[in-house]
């Protein structure tokens, strides 16, 4: 547990919502914003917007993490590569949803693939929606719901 009044969300693409922003976060988005990183504050959330070139994305990543005292969470919906298991590498853990039908080959696939970066592995199970809207929003919800069904696996 983490007791930052605020948090990093890296991602791609848009992010719908969210609630006013709380004054850590927005504070951190606009020092993020100083150093010319494409930041906004939503909630308890610093939601950071990734370039599509992900060896820049990697280093915005660190450059942001560095500024913002919270956790990070990196949110990658898109193909794994050079860039990507490079960010993924340097944090603390990696966690991931896998896609709803997914084979039991394709996550074991998954599952070797991230065990190799060398970070510890957990796999969550779908978030309840509300849940889902709520996070994303930036609103604090307790810890128990989000990691129900969460499983280490590496």
């Amino acid at each position: 547990m983490h007791d930052s009044r605020c948090a990093l969300l890296c991602h791609w693409g848009p992010v719908p919502g969210g609630a006013p922003a709380g004054r850590a976060a927005a504070r951190a988005a606009a020092a993020l914003r100083t150093r010319e990183i494409d930041a906004s504050a939503v909630g308890r959330l610093v939601r950071v917007a990734l370039d599509d070139d992900t060896l820049l994305a990697a280093s915005t990543i660190g450059r942001a993490a560095a500024v913002v005292a919270g956790p990070t969470v990196l949110a990658v919906g898109r193909p794994r590569d050079e860039g990507m298991d490079r960010a993924l590498a340097e944090q603390d853990a990696i966690a991931w949803l896998p896609p709803d039908g997914a084979s039991e080959a394709l996550i074991a696939l998954v599952v070797e693939s991230l065990g190799a970066l060398g970070r510890p592995v957990v796999r969550f199970s779908a978030a309840h929606p509300v849940a889902r809207r709520l996070a994303l929003a930036g609103i604090a919800v307790g810890a128990a719901p989000a990691l129900e069904g969460m499983e280490r696996i590496a």
